[in-house]
């Protein structure tokens, strides 16, 4: 059990429905990063001078961004999980994504979940709404 993961957890529709959020959630963070990369550095250096001025925009920002961050954190440690404990794919497929989500990162984790987890606990949870029964 790692960061209070089980098999049982990860197969749960609670968690599932919390990792499709956290999944999102990282998309989301994937476009500001790419914004804030891509952007012009005169309107980069104004959005943050903004935030940067303003105390309550500034927590608000913090509040807004913090979860999305750790979201992301869960979605990666949970996908880890399931690619070495539970996932059951061929074992090509499997050094497949491993290489993916070393080098990928979140990335990979975000196409993992989409690709193989999504599909595989929904397959796996069918019509008995809130646990896999083992």
């Amino acid at each position: 059990m790692l960061f209070g993961i089980t098999r049982n957890r990860l197969l749960s529709k609670g968690v599932f429905n919390i990792l499709t959020w956290a999944a999102f959630s990282a998309i989301l963070l994937t476009a500001l990063f790419l914004f804030f990369n891509i952007a012009d550095e005169d309107l980069r250096v104004n959005i943050v001078d903004r935030v940067n001025e303003s105390v309550v925009l500034s927590s608000i920002v913090g509040l807004l961004i913090t979860p999305v961050i750790f979201a992301t954190g869960y979605l990666y440690v949970a996908m880890w999980i399931y690619l070495a404990v539970i996932d059951d794919s061929s074992p090509e497929d499997k050094i497949i994504w491993f290489i993916l989500m070393v080098f990928g990162i979140w990335l990979g984790a975000i196409i993992y979940y989409f690709v193989v987890y999504r599909r595989q606990v929904l397959m796996k949870l069918g019509d008995s709404g809130n646990a896999i029964q083992s």
